[in-house]
């Protein structure tokens, strides 16, 4: 049932973006966005699934849970700056789109330092045993 009503939306939001876009840009802006967060929130359900499943795995696998926490939150800030910058080219502002997707890598580059700060440890660890 899902797959028919993120289908629906997006069907129906083409159209009315296709008429609207010419007449009113700045309610085919805000259609868009909505559209996005609707479908977002269409979703949002299973994406709870996928959390819950990637915890289990880690879980068993006796991975730090701190870094599915990044993972999980990578994965966040990349769905949510796509959106964000699609909103913006949408709107024709290219620039700010590219500056959002900038900001978004920054954060995932922030994410990452502690991960990698431990993969650098553990090698350390490993050629001090050599």
């Amino acid at each position: 049932m899902t797959l028919f009503q993120i289908v629906g939306i997006g069907l129906t939001v083409v159209v009315l973006l296709g008429v609207l876009r010419h007449q009113q840009s700045a309610v085919a802006t805000l259609l868009s966005l909505g559209a996005g967060v609707l479908l977002l929130l269409v979703v949002l359900p299973y994406f709870g699934q996928v959390v819950g499943l990637i915890s289990e795995l880690a879980a068993r696998s006796s991975v730090n849970l701190a870094f599915v926490g990044v993972l999980l939150r990578v994965i966040a800030i990349a769905y949510l700056v796509q959106l964000a910058a699609d909103v913006a080219r949408d709107a024709g502002e290219s620039a700010v789109a590219s500056r959002i997707e900038l900001a978004g890598q920054l954060l995932v580059l922030v994410l990452a330092v502690p991960i990698l700060r431990s993969v650098i440890q553990a090698v350390l660890g490993l050629l001090a045993k050599i």
